[in-house]
């Protein structure tokens, strides 16, 4: 008996030691992983997310730019200042205060080739990146960074480690390892603080502080109007940052320009009016089977259209009373869409518009509308345009408050364009009619007839009103307050 009470005791003796030994494994382990935890933040490239390519929409003074399809028609450089490729840090600047808002030329020789149509953005274009992007931990061409997936698709690449220090262990403890400056002020008390974005590969933000750290610089382009940078404490809120070559000018998104002489210009999609901005989607010509189950959808049948723009959302309040002087909306919000109108109202808007900027701006057709709204050739076949929980994608009898709502705050269909479904009942250019059932190319609609189509039911519209094939029809002279309109371009 005393044998096997001194062997169990061995054996526990044994057990313990093994279990201490470990537990001291264990400590090194977790004490190891601690130690590895900033490196961890900093090396994670990813590469099995390797971004393959980025899509270039266009150039300027030789540098490139790629369009996110964002609500303010901001295009962002491809490469940071002082780079030649998308994941090229760059330079790195501890900017002073009296290149807040601009690039100046010494801070790089590289800059000296961008050109007044290159700015630093402002906080409310970063945040606007963050709000309407998909953003990923990703890596492109072996460099780890933030991708950013526009509404359209495309993506923007912003390399890590785009900052500098002499406090390198509060850097590391922090985490952040992706620094870009803003080109406008934080406050007026506070001139030296600059918006920064930071992020890692867990989490992204917009901060103020950190003055002191050097950072990379990704400009925007200047869609055609020198602007100056506003900070957050100001009534105004300023569309893009200014560049090198204005000082004080100021234009406000609630400044209303004089509808006699507009400052007006279209480039790359975007329309600009004022300080309005409105962008227009590029629609690939295709063929589809138009129409659905409905009686006055019947029959189904093949329309081919050839390419053409429309817009990414319906005409705004802010862009109507720039072009015309006044706002007859009830529901009143310059992000809202123009309401209490009518079809011919829109047709002296856009005459008017186009008189002023010489172009053919018109009224979707029936067919492209509907092309338009199925998602065009990259449909997925919902029932609504976007999805097939309309929720998700439309402001609509059941959740619309009293009110029309924002264009641009529900989720945008497969094309990248916004409130297909509900909000506001949209006009098209068709007289209403029977649909044939022979194929067509490029249909107008009847030659005759009184009533003009509308589509995509409107806030007050129950669902089976919403989806992208119902039809429905008004008098030219009737207005209502969810009645509006988006415009389409003809080259």
């Amino acid at each position: 008996m005393k044998k096997y009470f001194l062997f169990f005791i061995l054996l526990c003796s044994i057990t313990n030691m093994s279990a201490q030994t470990d537990n001291v494994v264990r400590k090194r382990s977790e004490n190891q992983t601690a130690k590895n935890q900033h490196t961890s933040k900093v090396a994670s490239s990813n590469v099995s997310r390797e971004v393959k390519t980025i899509k270039i929409s266009g150039s300027s003074n030789g540098h490139d730019y790629v369009d996110l399809g964002l609500p303010s028609g901001t295009l962002w450089a491809a490469c940071n200042v002082g780079a030649s490729s998308p994941q090229e840090i760059g330079g790195m600047y501890n900017l002073p205060f009296k290149s807040v808002g601009i690039i100046q030329t010494s801070d790089d020789p590289a800059y000296t080739t961008w050109g007044s149509n290159w700015c630093l953005p402002t906080g409310k274009q970063i945040q606007e990146l963050i709000d309407n992007c998909k953003s990923e931990w990703k890596s492109y061409k072996g460099v780890p960074g933030r991708i950013f997936t526009g509404p359209n698709g495309n993506i923007l690449f912003f390399p890590a480690s785009g900052w500098q220090n002499s406090n390198e262990t509060e850097i590391r403890e922090r985490g952040e390892i992706g620094g870009y400056w803003a080109g406008d002020t934080s406050s007026p008390s506070t001139p030296e603080y600059r918006y920064t974005i930071l992020f890692n590969n867990e989490k992204i933000n917009v901060t103020e502080d950190f003055v002191s750290v050097k950072q990379s610089i990704r400009p925007v382009y200047n869609l055609g109007k020198t602007v100056s940078a506003s900070n957050n404490t100001s009534k105004s809120q300023t569309i893009s940052a200014s560049n090198n070559t204005s000082k004080n000018q100021t234009i406000n998104v609630s400044n209303a320009f004089s509808s006699q002489n507009p400052d007006i210009s279209y480039s790359d999609g975007v329309l600009r009016v004022g300080s309005v901005f409105y962008r227009m989607i590029p629609v690939l010509g295709g063929t589809f089977m138009m129409g659905g189950n409905s009686e006055l959808e019947k029959p189904k049948h093949k329309v081919t259209l050839t390419s053409y723009m429309i817009g990414m959302t319906e005409v705004t309040q802010a862009l109507w009373k720039e072009v015309m002087g006044d706002n007859p909306s009830h529901f009143k919000g310059e992000k809202k869409p123009v309401g209490s109108i009518s079809w011919n109202d829109c047709q002296t808007f856009i005459a008017k518009l186009n008189s002023l900027i010489g172009k053919n701006f018109r009224l979707p057709t029936e067919a492209e509308w509907e092309f338009a709204a199925r998602g065009g050739s990259n449909s997925n076949n919902y029932q609504y345009s976007g999805s097939k929980n309309i929720d998700e994608v439309a402001w609509y009898l059941e959740n619309y408050g009293n009110t029309t709502h924002d264009v641009a705050s529900k989720k945008p269909n497969e094309l990248g364009i916004y409130d297909m479904s509900g909000n506001v009942f949209e006009f098209c250019s068709d007289r209403f009619g029977n649909y044939s059932k022979t194929a067509q190319t490029n249909p107008t609609g009847p030659s005759s007839g009184t009533l003009r189509v509308m589509r995509g039911g409107g806030c007050r519209f129950n669902a089976e009103e919403c989806r992208s094939t119902c039809r429905g029809s008004v008098h030219p002279d009737v207005r209502g307050a969810d009645f509006g309109f988006r415009l389409v371009l003809s080259e």
